[in-house]
């Protein structure tokens, strides 16, 4: 992996169309001509590695970058992904915040132990795990004689065991980054063996008989999320420890629909593993419906129940589109698909915004980076929010926003047949559903499929599949092409 200095003397390089020398690079990085030697030996074992071109030297000359336009594109990519992953490598925090939140409190000598390290190195790190529990609402404090210990309130533990392993999911395990060939059971056994052997079935038949008697879809995420709470609100109630949920304002965009989904499940979990569902839990299950995203619905007297119920919040997207529309200079109200699929990302949007909740988007830097001008657009209707709803919105809600306003301008007709497969939700896969339709002019998407869709997929009727990750043998004898989320010039060559 690359340095940033390492990275700068790469787009130095490129930018160069003759030969240049080492103390002209020192000049223009300004450290000294060393310090570019030894970088550039490591830029050279970079390229050679990753097949990117090549840096090649000329005695009373200089060195050269030799790189074909579409090796920049793909190094590009690449620096950004290392660039990602360098941000979130694990170390011995994640293993200090998962101590702390099955443990509540551990010395200093527990701590040394178990992670083969020394205090200084643990000194080194505290400021990050401070930073990461405040983040999440909970206070961490170094206590003399004692050790490092965390206070917080039920509700917020929870919801930090839950963003603790989906960031270790994603980030940690890389589960999320290898593909379909990781089964639903090895699903199961990464979470249960997270919540300490807790037995999922009960959880998993409750959310499936919910799906099928609203007809809705929870996307993968979501699916995993709800699967995650309601099991540890399970393990918690078992333990007799009461969750006190934050007192909320009413919002005017309120409907009697999350609550009917929480009782089926209320209804549901108490049935299979025999045990008093409390007003609290009941009310942390409507919570963890309520900040679900929903992929799609199942069929149109599903979608059509879902929107009476929400009528208020069918208002109020509509002034959103309209607005939006305004301030980028198009009528977004002709794009029907756009206005739906706002209409079910806003019900968990504004939940979240509600419990002051924030789900880190792993998209959010390239969306901005990518998509300035459609951000600064989503960032002007904050106010609108404010104003309308009395909430803020975060960032991290305005990149799912961003992503479903890039699909909408990306829509064009098209003629052949795919289907799309996308490890994220909906928001980034109908932005890369609009992208490739915007592209490719005689290809048309019939379907947008999470992962857990794979046995949807192998029968499915279309010409081929695009795909964010592989397949493997889930393709039902289709030609896969695997792209990107952002869909760059040579994966649109490629397919």
């Amino acid at each position: 992996m690359l340095s940033s200095r390492q990275i700068d003397i790469i787009q130095f390089l490129y930018n160069q169309d003759k030969y240049i020398t080492i103390n002209q690079i020192a000049e223009e990085i300004r450290v000294s001509s060393k310090t570019i030697r030894n970088d550039l030996e490591a830029v050279k074992e970079y390229c050679q590695t990753n097949q990117r071109g090549c840096v090649v030297a000329k005695p009373n000359a200089g060195i050269k970058l030799q790189m074909t336009a579409e090796e920049w594109e793909r190094l590009c990519r690449q620096l950004e992904e290392d660039t990602i992953n360098k941000e979130t490598i694990p170390d011995i925090r994640y293993t200090i915040i998962q101590l702390l939140l099955k443990r509540r409190w551990i010395d200093f000598l527990a701590l040394e132990r178990q992670l083969y390290a020394g205090r200084s190195a643990i000194e080194k790190v505290f400021p990050e795990v401070k930073q990461w529990f405040l983040s999440h609402n909970i206070l961490c404090e170094k206590k003399r004689g004692h050790g490092i210990e965390i206070t917080y309130t039920e509700f917020h533990w929870r919801i930090a065991m839950w963003q603790f392993y989906w960031e270790c999911k994603r980030h940690v395990s890389g589960v999320s980054q290898t593909g379909l060939k990781e089964t639903e059971a090895s699903e199961d056994e990464i979470m249960t063996g997270f919540l300490d052997g807790f037995e999922l079935q009960g959880v998993k038949q409750a959310i499936n008989l919910l799906e099928l008697e609203f007809g809705l879809v929870f996307s993968y995420e979501a699916h995993l999320q709800i699967i995650f709470l309601l099991s540890i609100g399970i393990i918690q109630t078992r333990r007799k420890n009461k969750v006190e949920m934050p007192l909320l304002e009413p919002c005017k965009v309120d409907s009697g629909y999350d609550i009917r989904l929480s009782e089926k499940l209320a209804e549901d979990l108490e049935t299979y593993y025999q045990i008093i569902v409390s007003p609290e839990e009941r009310a942390f299950i409507l919570f963890a419906v309520s900040i679900s995203d929903i992929q799609k619905f199942s069929g149109k007297e599903a979608k059509h129940h879902y929107k009476e119920e929400n009528a208020t919040l069918y208002s109020f997207a509509s002034k959103l589109v309209n607005l939006m529309g305004e301030i980028i200079n198009i009528d977004l109200k002709s794009y029907s698909f756009f206005s739906e699929s706002l209409l079910i990302q806003l019900r968990s949007t504004i939940q979240r915004l509600k419990y002051r909740i924030t789900l880190n988007h792993p998209l959010l830097k390239q969306v901005k980076k990518k998509y300035p001008n459609i951000f600064a657009a989503v960032y002007a209707v904050g106010v609108f929010f404010d104003k309308e709803l009395g909430l803020e919105i975060n960032e991290n809600e305005m990149c799912c926003l961003a992503l479903h306003l890039g699909g909408a301008l990306e829509r064009n007709i098209s003629v052949l047949t795919a289907c799309v497969v996308c490890n994220y939700g909906i928001g980034a896969s109908q932005l890369l559903r609009e992208r490739i339709e915007r592209n490719i002019s005689d290809l048309r998407i019939l379907e947008v499929f999470s992962i857990r869709d794979i046995r949807k997929i192998k029968n499915f009727q279309c010409d081929f599949i695009i795909s964010t990750l592989p397949l493997e043998d889930s393709n039902g004898g289709k030609e896969v092409v695997v792209v990107e989320h952002f869909l760059p010039a040579y994966d649109v060559r490629v397919i």
